[in-house]
This record gives structure tokens, C-alpha cells and sequence, in this order.
């Protein structure tokens, strides 16, 4: 068996239910109180979300990089990594994202809920970050790695200034 409800318009409300009869009269309807009670769906208008990055598409975002469409209304909830994989010392740092329409015109957080009510852009703002590495001559002394943003000013740990060393 099959039904098609036809075209509606959007901001329609649809109800419907279904019926069943066999040859023999033996019916049944769903749901079961049809069709004093019936199920609904409204007709919304749809969207598109675009997804992009600058200065490059980086990092495995959610919803993924590229147009998406979506039911108006809709709550979006969008996030990237807060960081890539690092090699060689380097990783690209989310460091916020701009949008319009639907959004804020920018924030400075990996994620960001909104709802979608006409067509929107989220831009993923991605900056190269370095690893620095300190270490000293004596094992245990200053041992660290931090990573900083490019452009930023890197803060390194400080060591003792007087070291004791036990004589056994």
C-alpha cells in the first residue's frame, strides 16, 4: 500500500492518520484513536548553512565544510577542533569564527548554537601555532612544551636560580 499527501504550501499544518480495512471488514487506523487524534507536521521553509574556513579548510568540522540545508528553525549546533594533529612542531589553532544572518557576526569559541532562520555563513577562523620546547642541562629542572598562536608572545618557564645536588 502506498499514500502520497500532495504538495502544501510552507507554514501548512498537516494532519493525517492512517486506515486499513481488509476484504473481509476487519479495519484497524493508526494511531489507534484516528481520527480523533492524528499525526502533524507543519511545512517550513528550508535554508542553507555554508561552512568555510580562512585562511584554509581545516580540521574535521561539524557541520561539515561546504553548503548544507536545513528545515528553518532548526537549532545548529556548530564545532570545530580546538586544534589539528601536530607535525613538525606546528598545528593549526582554532581561534573563533565569523558568520552572518543566523549569527553573530563573530565569536571567539570553537562551538556556537544557533537557530537557523535564513540563509547563513559560519567562517572557522584557523591560526598556525608552534611548539616550544624547553628544556635545561639538568634533567628535571624546566621541562616543558607550550604551544603559542603565530604572532603571539611566548612565555618561557624560568628556572632556579640555585640548584641543591645531594652527594651520596
Amino acid at each position: 500500500y502506498a499514500a502520497d499527501i500532495p504538495p502544501q504550501p510552507t507554514g501548512a499544518t498537516v494532519n493525517y492518520y492512517l486506515s486499513a480495512r481488509t476484504l473481509s471488514g476487519l479495519g484497524a487506523v493508526n494511531p489507534a484513536a484516528a481520527p480523533a487524534q492524528s499525526y502533524v507536521f507543519s511545512i517550513v521553509p528550508a535554508y542553507t548553512l555554508f561552512v568555510t574556513a580562512q585562511p584554509a579548510r581545516v580540521g574535521a568540522v561539524t557541520p561539515p565544510y561546504g553548503f548544507s540545508t536545513y528545515p528553518g528553525g532548526l537549532t545548529v549546533h556548530a564545532e570545530a577542533p580546538l586544534y589539528t594533529a601536530a607535525s613538525n612542531g606546528v598545528r593549526d589553532t582554532c581561534v573563533g569564527w565569523t558568520g552572518c544572518c543566523s549569527l553573530p557576526s563573530e565569536g571567539t569559541s570553537n562551538a556556537v548554537d544557533f537557530v537557523l532562520n535564513e540563509d547563513t555563513f559560519l567562517v572557522w577562523q584557523w591560526r598556525k601555532a608552534y611548539a616550544l620546547a624547553q628544556s635545561a642541562s639538568i634533567p628535571g629542572i624546566a621541562t616543558a612544551e607550550t604551544w603559542w598562536v603565530a604572532g603571539a608572545t611566548g612565555v618561557t618557564e624560568t628556572a632556579q636560580s640555585q640548584v641543591m645536588v645531594a652527594r651520596s
